[in-house]
């Protein structure tokens, strides 16, 4: 029986779990899908995959780093100037990952430098079809993304709906996930007409990482709401209580960030948020840790001496300084909207040009506005802005330039924006909600909260669930063998 124990061990050895992993897909984006596929690389510590192998069933592609960060997560993109911003690193997989990512079904293939496999996935099109949204990896499974346009750069968005759902106050036990009814009482899937309750929310907080050092905290909200009348009250505490960051609403789901200035070097941090709507308010909290090596009582006096200063030479001296003082988070498409700039010299006049416009990535979304004025010493003057755009709906930035004298360099502001949708598009989705409401035909599908639907399983899970049967067909054999012998 020893040498069957042995086997097992050997077995069971075969099928340890590899760290690096395909993590998310984009596999077709709404539009056009060159330049803008993109997949996600998942490793619980920082690594580098320059060299390294990505393909489809058609060709590979060698990853060249664009970026490499000490995040947990690594981007492999069609577009070098995709994600620039972002936290992750970086990696170039040519004009298309593969052949391109297939929009009815595909599978995609990692090689390490010495060109041995350590991921593949195998997906459809079932979900996450041209609607923005990706395919996330949780507990071994794929699903749709909560978040449109997925979540690059952090912890996948359907983690927090399964970490949040247990928030969720209903007493009917009806919720709603992507336009889906998922019904708690009754746990069998099924579909037919069914009374779901209009009002749902909940919300998550995912962050790129769960330890900090010495680095700006990152994080962005994950909501799922019935109404898109909603905001969002975030603050930050530590461990005791104590507010580091003050309350603030907003009705974006754009990046937050958030630099730390505490008094020890290992420091626990709490940010908390309240989703607000016309539902029950919902809350989320997320725990992240934060070291540094900059706290003593040396560098505390030294930093004091050195505000103190800086405090009293601008009381003394009035400096050039800029400031966007009012912009509207949310624009709507095809309607004006604006922003004030205000600038204040200092002890001398100055010839000044302002530039702004709207862009993602590496393109323009907005024509660009631009003003030259001559500003006198000591003056402060406003400046609006106007905004107009025809960009589809999504989260867009809004770049402001500020050119003194000439300068090779300008002063830049940057601020997040969302694009709204226009009046007629909001009119046409609220027609055709009314008639599949008044149709024969009008279906919704109920799902089991504790099973959701599953995309695809890659081929390693596949071969975990066949690990018992093998075994149990190794030890008949093995006992055959020793009857017959005896």
């Amino acid at each position: 029986m020893k040498y069957v124990f042995l086997l097992f061990l050997l077995l069971t050895s075969l099928y340890s779990a590899k760290a690096i992993e395909i993590n998310e897909i984009m596999y077709n984006p709404a539009g056009d899908d060159n330049g803008n596929e993109w997949l996600e690389i998942y490793n619980p510590e920082a690594f580098d995959l320059t060299n390294w192998t990505i393909g489809d069933l058609n060709s590979n592609d060698t990853l060249v780093a664009i970026k490499i960060t000490n995040s947990s997560f690594a981007l492999v993109v069609e577009n070098s100037s995709l994600f620039a911003d972002s936290n992750a690193s970086i990696y170039f997989a040519g004009s298309l990952i593969g052949n391109g990512l297939g929009n009815t079904g595909d599978t995609i293939f990692l090689y390490d430098a010495n060109k041995t496999i350590v991921d593949s996935v195998s997906y459809n099109s079932t979900f996450a079809n041209g609607n923005n949204k990706t395919i996330e990896k949780y507990n071994n499974s794929w699903h749709e993304s909560i978040a449109v346009y997925g979540t690059p750069g952090f912890e996948n968005s359907i983690i927090s709906f399964f970490e949040n759902i247990s928030n969720v106050n209903d007493s009917n036990n009806s919720y709603i996930l992507n336009d889906t009814a998922i019904n708690s009482t009754n746990m069998t899937n099924q579909t037919g007409n069914a009374t779901i309750e209009a009002c749902f929310a909940f919300i998550g907080i995912n962050t790129t990482k769960f330890v900090y050092e010495d680095e700006s905290i990152k994080f962005r909200h994950i909501v799922n709401s019935s109404s898109d009348n909603y905001s969002i009250l975030y603050w930050i505490e530590d461990l005791f209580g104590d507010t580091v960051k003050s309350p603030y609403e907003t009705k974006t789901l754009t990046e937050k960030s958030f630099t730390p200035h505490p008094y020890e070097r290992d420091t626990v941090y709490i940010i908390k948020s309240i989703l607000k709507t016309g539902c029950e308010n919902q809350s989320a909290e997320k725990i992240v840790i934060y070291k540094t090596n900059e706290i003593t009582e040396e560098n505390d006096v030294v930093t004091a001496k050195k505000e103190t200063i800086a405090t009293n030479a601008s009381e003394n001296k009035t400096k050039f300084s800029y400031e966007l003082v009012y912009y509207n988070e949310t624009i709507a498409q095809n309607e004006e909207s604006s922003a004030v700039l205000l600038v204040k010299s200092d002890s001398e006049p100055h010839q000044v040009k302002i530039t702004s416009y709207i862009y993602r990535y590496s393109r323009k979304y907005s024509e660009v506005y631009e003003e030259s004025f001559t500003i006198e010493k000591n003056e402060e003057k406003s400046i609006e802005i106007p905004i107009f755009t025809n960009a589809s709906a999504g989260e867009y930035k809004l770049k402001v330039r500020i050119n003194k004298d000439s300068q090779k360099t300008d002063y830049e502001i940057t601020k997040n924006v969302t694009i709204m949708g226009g009046y007629e598009e909001k009119k046409i989705e609220y027609e055709n909600k009314e008639l599949n409401k008044t149709g024969e035909n009008y279906l919704r599908t109920s799902i089991n909260i504790t099973n959701p639907p599953v995309v695809y399983q890659s081929k390693q899970i596949k071969s975990q669930g066949l690990l018992p049967v093998a075994i149990i067909i190794v030890l008949a054999l093995l006992s055959a063998v020793l009857v017959w012998k005896r």
